[in-house]
């Protein structure tokens, strides 16, 4: 039974563990402090640790039903967790994409600005549409040639080589 009680309270430590590592990793959100993350996966296995062992103690049927109520918790914490993290997700994509607009409605007033280029092509990036993004630091470099754009033209230009595969693959 102990053994039991160890297993569920490291899975549960690992599942929030893993949850908090979901906001860098799936939605690019920028990362959770490893710190924070360890602090919140060792209280939880901690608490339902001791939650278990100590309603095992006094009764099996206790201990079973302390043990569905902590994994309720935790599936309900998870599932709140990831709809927080989609609608943040959504939210800065939709901000991203007014950004755009206003950016392309600005370069379409002001054509020979380089910055609306450079700004459009930072934003595509970070929206993840490299393609594009490499089309405005081209146009970017065609006003402006400078250092700093060319090296950004060429970095943009190697990563969406190695992004898409060839036409027509070595034979």
């Amino acid at each position: 039974m102990v053994l039991l009680e160890l297993l569920c309270s490291v899975a549960g430590a690992w599942l929030v563990m893993w949850m908090l590592e979901r906001r860098e990793r799936t939605y690019h959100l920028g990362s959770v402090n490893p710190a924070m993350g360890l602090f919140w996966g060792a209280l939880t296995f901690t608490g339902m640790f001791s939650l278990m062992w100590y309603t095992t103690a006094r009764s099996p049927a206790l201990a079973l039903a302390s043990a569905a109520l902590a994994n309720a918790a935790l599936a309900a914490f998870l599932i709140l967790k990831e709809r927080s993290y989609r609608r943040e997700r959504d939210e800065n994509t939709s901000l991203l994409r007014d950004e755009i607009l206003r950016c392309e409605l600005m370069l379409r007033r002001e054509l020979d600005n380089p910055v609306w280029c450079e700004k459009l092509s930072d934003l595509h990036e970070q929206s993840g549409n490299i393609r594009a993004a490499a089309e405005y630091c081209k146009r970017a470099c065609e006003i402006a040639p400078t250092r700093e754009n060319l090296w950004r033209r060429d970095e943009l230009k190697s990563r969406l080589g190695r992004e898409t595969p060839p036409d027509n693959p070595a034979k």
